[in-house]
């Protein structure tokens, strides 16, 4: 890597100094020196990520400002260079029918959201929204990189010997081993799970490895089918500082010229940690409104479980097992269509929901529509 560069977002950019030449005689440690009074802009630095072929783009992935950042990059790569690509480790692969038809046109948000089976991740889908869309208007193809949870989740608690011979198709024809660089940052992440849901540490590690040679395997047949393209690549930062996760395992598959690009990596920098660091100014989501009901798909439709005694469904008169049939007229089939639909809303609307109590020994089975005030965001589910 071509050595550290701090880069700030307004969107405005730190540019790193060069090394500064050592003295004859070292008065102590080698250091690098970044001038806070001369900060590079998001213009200066296009022209490294513009000379690349494959831009990686790091994140946290819970980081509003970080995928606001990656979407502003993408819009500059994609003014100079209209065949270009975007890679995600959000999606694991058997997703792709899915993204090609909603960039196509095919299909809407919704059943994006449903053929992929977003709602399988915790993260609030608002954070990749933006990019999505914009990958759509413009007809940018998206390729879900990720090896699918079920088999990185049978890893980590097992092994490469949990899988199936079916599973096991996954496996790449070779897998580089972890360095101790690699293997110390993974301990973190281990370490932060709970003692009780912990697998080996070495299996761990194993699935780690595993979901980037994927993802690096991934990419590089991407590049190699298809030579015109330039491909941007987002993925957690842990997946691409120092080059140890995906970049090193895409550079031995094909040898594409790249750029690493990490978004706000914490409070321990160091000068081999990345090719440039963004560091956005902090955003968050508008909290979104809730319901207040845990959601239940059933064989006769979209169910209403529990309700909190305190939200606004309650209030409006919604009980445990009612159908939900509809919300602001728009038909309710399964929960997908209701959270796709409540995306757009915020604590304090109000929306009219169409609901369908079953027979009781006091009354028969019957539908009405009641007004709805939506609540403060509270636990997933709800």
């Amino acid at each position: 890597m071509n050595g550290i560069r701090l880069l700030s977002l307004s969107l405005a950019l730190y540019a790193s100094l060069p090394a500064l030449a050592a003295p004859e005689q070292p008065a102590g440690p080698c250091c690098r020196a970044v001038n806070l009074d001369a900060l590079a802009g998001l213009d200066e630095i296009m022209p490294v990520l513009l000379d690349k072929r494959v831009v990686y783009l790091g994140e946290n992935h819970d980081r509003y400002e970080h995928h606001l950042a990656q979407l502003e990059v993408i819009r500059r790569l994609h003014r100079a260079y209209p065949d270009l690509a975007i890679a995600m480790e959000l999606f694991p692969q058997p997703v792709q029918g899915a993204l090609d038809a909603y960039v196509g046109g095919a299909i809407d948000e919704t059943e994006l959201l449903r053929r992929s089976d977003y709602f399988r991740t915790s993260l609030d889908y608002r954070l990749y929204r933006p990019i999505l869309r914009f990958a759509r208007e413009h007809g940018v193809p998206v390729l879900a990189l990720n090896l699918p949870d079920e088999i990185a989740h049978k890893v980590a608690r097992g092994g490469v010997a949990a899988l199936t011979v079916t599973e096991r198709l996954w496996l790449p024809a070779q897998m580089e081993a972890a360095d101790d660089g690699y293997r110390q940052r993974i301990r973190a992440a281990f370490d932060q799970h709970p003692a009780h849901v912990r697998a080996d540490f070495e299996n761990f590690v194993t699935a780690q490895v595993l979901k980037d040679e994927v993802m690096a395997a991934r990419a590089a047949d991407y590049l190699i089918r298809n030579p015109a393209r330039r491909l941007v690549i987002l993925a957690g930062n842990g997946h691409l500082l120092r080059g140890a996760g995906i970049p090193k395992r895409l550079s031995r598959r094909v040898g594409a010229p790249s750029v690493i690009v990490v978004n706000n990596p914490g409070d321990e920098l160091a000068p081999d940690m990345a090719d440039i660091l963004l560091f956005p100014e902090r955003q968050e989501l508008p909290p979104a409104g809730r319901l207040g009901i845990v959601l239940s798909d059933g064989p006769a439709g979209l169910q209403a479980g529990d309700v909190d005694a305190e939200g606004g469904a309650r209030a409006a008169g919604i009980l445990s097992g009612d159908l939900l049939l509809a919300l602001d007229g728009k038909p309710l089939p399964d929960s997908v269509a209701l959270r796709a639909a409540l995306l757009d809303h915020k604590p304090g609307d109000m929306v009219r929901l169409k609901v369908r109590r079953p027979a009781s020994a006091f009354a028969p089975e019957h539908e009405q529509e009641v007004a709805v005030t939506l609540g403060q965001p509270a636990a997933a589910g709800r």
